[in-house]
């Protein structure tokens, strides 16, 4: 099953070197609703990088609490695209990005809630790579 609604041009340059505005993707990368459909089959699994380890924990979420986030993601909160890293050795994907009022209790979108939650991830193989999951920081 492909989960992709395009496939990018990989970036030229190492995005290290990069601004953020180069580093953007015009689009949704990823269907959502594949995803979330392919969740509840099981036929994808949820990978954290290291790189997202301590917002997870920040925000108190095991695998159960990232799978209902995942799951409670509507394409309206949808934030941007681009090229990432999980870590500084790792090769460059292409990510989406949500923002979402998230209410852990009752496994749903609050816009209440607060903080809100800000979501990258990738698709890396058979499974959702989280690439960063932690409290929304924009003012």
């Amino acid at each position: 099953m492909t989960y992709a609604n395009f496939t990018p041009t990989a970036p030229s340059t190492d995005i290290r070197y990069m601004e953020d505005a180069e580093r953007k993707i015009q689009g949704k990368v990823w269907n959502l609703d594949a995803i979330q459909a392919a969740l509840a089959a099981g036929q994808l699994e949820i990978i954290v990088a290291p790189s997202a380890n301590e917002g997870i924990e920040l925000l108190n979420w095991g695998s159960n609490h990232l799978r209902a986030f995942v799951q409670a993601l509507s394409k309206a909160r949808y934030y941007d695209s681009e090229w990432c890293r999980f870590n500084p050795k790792s090769n460059v994907y292409a990510c989406d990005t949500y923002v979402m009022g998230y209410s852990k209790s009752l496994t749903s979108e609050n816009p209440k809630a607060r903080p809100w939650v800000y979501f990258k991830f990738t698709i890396f193989h058979k499974g959702l790579l989280v690439i960063r999951a932690h409290e929304e920081t924009r003012g």
